[in-house]
């Protein structure tokens, strides 16, 4: 796909993509774009090259258990921490969590995150 377009006066060129043509919804795609620019100067004629590439995450946010005792015995606290992120690995403060569990005991609880996350 070709895009083209001209400079602002600080030389730059900005661009939005609508995706939905390259219809990415099979993992069998390779999650990513790759970009080739060319830039010409009008009146010199000068053309100057770049590439570059950009990763496609699926992610929108992820959770992570940190600090868990190795076992877990019906009965006995269980503790550790929930660290919900955003995909870009950046804290999701004051998020509300919920936490389930269906083994011998049934746990339903909400938890809200702090500013770390």
């Amino acid at each position: 796909v070709k895009y083209s377009g001209k400079t602002d006066k600080d030389g730059c060129f900005s661009l939005m993509v609508n995706t939905d043509e390259f219809n990415m919804t099979s993992r069998r795609h390779r999650m990513s774009f790759d970009v080739a620019a060319s830039i010409s100067e009008d009146g010199t004629g000068i053309v100057l090259n770049g590439t570059g590439s950009l990763q496609i995450s699926q992610e929108i946010a992820s959770v992570s258990f940190e600090e868990v005792e190795d076992q877990y015995r019906a009965g006995i606290h269980y503790t550790g921490k929930i660290i919900a992120s955003h995909a870009d690995g950046s804290p999701m403060p004051n998020t509300v969590i919920y936490l389930t569990s269906e083994y011998s005991t049934v746990v339903n609880e909400t938890l809200t995150t702090d500013e770390n996350g």
